[in-house]
């Protein structure tokens, strides 16, 4: 420790002065050790001294006396000192001043990208630039060019008198998002597949075939529980059922049934979905 003059109030104030680093941890992760984040600098309030400078100058020879340190009339207080790190570490969060390029955790990894929802992500395109290198690493993303998505662009230089943005200011903007979680291309990719999937027979056809249940699940409706069964032809169609009082379908063995045929659309999806099911007979294929 040193001692230096600053002020509290009025009065040139005598302080001891210490420094210390502050890190971004304790711990080693994955063979990066902690980084230095900042610095604190702490100042023990010891007395007040005098308001004429010639009479401190002449007491206490030799101590820095620093005019821009102003502090609080007899109280100890710390000043915090941030460090930029590492471009190729955290700027900041939970894990601020460990490497991006060797993180396990997925969750800061997207932060950072800006892919977590209410979430800042590292202002720095570098550094967004080596946490999307990493989820891709670590099997997190895909390169997937094909989605578009639309933003609100805000021109942030024109407000009415109340300092709201005025209409015009709102563009609606198509947006490329060149890589996703492997979830959603599987998802958008079975979009384009059901998309462009036929209706299988006629609407409104009585017919008789054979089915295996593939899925189930349900949901709450005004009117009472709705169960959904997904089931499948022995040449691979894809068929429905949708009702509160699902049949016992066979999800080992296929099913002879009778059934009449609808078409349905679903988010523009065509679906074929079997009404008034009889059961028959179980066939072994």
């Amino acid at each position: 420790m040193k001692k230096i003059i600053g002020f509290a109030t009025e009065f040139y104030t005598l302080w001891e002065y210490s420094i210390s680093p502050v890190y971004s941890g304790n711990e080693v992760v994955n063979g990066v050790g902690p980084q230095i984040v900042g610095y604190n600098h702490d100042y023990f309030y010891i007395k007040n001294i005098s308001k004429d400078l010639n009479k401190v100058r002449e007491l206490y020879p030799g101590v820095t006396i620093d005019e821009c340190l102003r502090g609080v009339s007899r109280r100890t207080f710390r000043r915090f000192e941030k460090v930029e790190v590492s471009i190729d570490c955290f700027s900041f969060g939970q894990l601020e001043g460990q490497s991006i390029s060797t993180s396990t955790n997925v969750w800061q990894l997207k932060r950072a990208m800006w892919l977590i929802p209410g979430q800042s992500g590292e202002p720095n395109r570098r550094r967004q630039v080596l946490a999307r290198r990493r989820l891709i690493e670590l099997g997190e993303l895909v390169k997937y060019p094909h989605y578009i998505t639309k933003h609100i662009n805000v021109n942030w230089g024109k407000r009415d008198a109340s300092g709201n943005l005025l209409p015009e200011d709102y563009q609606d903007v198509q947006h490329r998002v060149n890589y996703q979680t492997p979830k959603f291309v599987e998802i958008e990719e079975s979009k384009k597949v059901a998309a462009e999937r036929p209706y299988y027979f006629k609407d409104g056809e009585r017919l008789t075939l054979s089915v295996k249940e593939v899925s189930r699940f349900g949901f709450d409706t005004m009117y009472g529980y709705t169960t959904v069964c997904v089931l499948q032809t022995p040449d691979g169609l894809e068929l429905k059922y949708m009702g509160s009082n699902p049949p016992a379908f066979s999800d080992t063995e296929f099913t002879q049934i009778k059934a009449t045929v609808k078409h349905k659309e679903y988010k523009g999806n065509k679906e074929t979905h079997l009404q008034r099911i009889k059961i028959e007979s179980v066939v072994l294929i």
